[in-house]
């Protein structure tokens, strides 16, 4: 009976102590973080900006059309127009890339879906919009340093390249997203995103535009290679009619 009883002395002394102000568990504050990410439906213009280890700058333009469970991301150059498509196919299940520069069509599969986009931090797998509540294991593991955000460990369920992700959230707003840390299989910091949320136009009808909070900055530092990537989400069109045919894998080519 004693041996048991400090057993459970242990466990509750080595458990993170939760504050008063987290009256939610790890996966209802997951949750709230896929809502924060969700992005939104129609046809979403952007931009994506990377900066290399020497400081060269490349800037392209994207387009996003989004239905509720498929997405087709469309990256152009300013010289030489569309170079990539990529498209996510039920929530992000499936990964279908078209490289427009080789005529190459893939279907990013297990590890494949690790690959970097246009030798940037951000993976295939990163965009997939698909639910992190449904893909990870999570648990509050702490505070940060400055004991000012709030630390989320999620286990992948199928690990790939990433052995854990952590996010921090600002508990004292609603616990909004700040950064998510990824983790490789050493249990090494691979990449770290910054995450910040503004107003963009959102067109809801004709005559009717309002402004929008949502997730419209997501900075990726990739610690190995020494790149910087953003990408920014500008203006959304919901008025804008997407055709079915946009979202399959045979028009990719198209």
């Amino acid at each position: 009976m004693l041996k048991r009883l400090l057993i459970v002395v242990f466990l509750v002394s080595n458990a993170w102590p939760q504050s008063a102000d987290i009256t939610l568990t790890a996966p209802e504050i997951v949750d709230k973080v896929d809502k924060q990410l969700r992005v939104l439906n129609g046809l979403t213009k952007g931009q994506f900006t990377i900066t290399n280890n020497l400081g060269r700058v490349r800037i392209y333009k994207t387009i996003l059309f989004k239905n509720n469970e498929s997405s087709l991301f469309l990256i152009d150059t300013v010289g030489r127009g569309r170079i990539l498509k990529i498209l996510y196919n039920d929530f992000g299940e499936n990964i279908y890339a078209y490289n427009l520069q080789d005529k190459r069509f893939y279907h990013k599969r297990e590890l494949d879906r690790f690959d970097s986009i246009l030798r940037t931090g951000f993976y295939f797998i990163d965009l997939n919009s698909s639910p992190f509540a449904e893909n990870y294991t999570a648990k509050i593991a702490g505070r940060d340093k400055n004991d000012s955000l709030l630390i989320i460990e999620n286990i992948p369920l199928d690990r790939g390249k990433y052995s854990k992700l952590n996010f921090y959230l600002d508990t004292k707003n609603d616990f909004e997203l700040k950064r998510i840390d990824y983790y490789d299989r050493d249990g090494v910091l691979l990449k770290s995103l910054k995450v910040t949320f503004s107003r963009i136009p959102v067109r809801k009808a004709k005559d009717k535009t309002i402004n929008t909070m949502i997730a419209s900055k997501l900075e990726m530092m990739h610690m190995g290679e020494g790149t910087i990537s953003v990408l920014e989400y500008l203006i959304n069109d919901q008025t804008a009619k997407l055709d079915a045919s946009l979202f399959k894998k045979e028009n990719i080519e198209k």
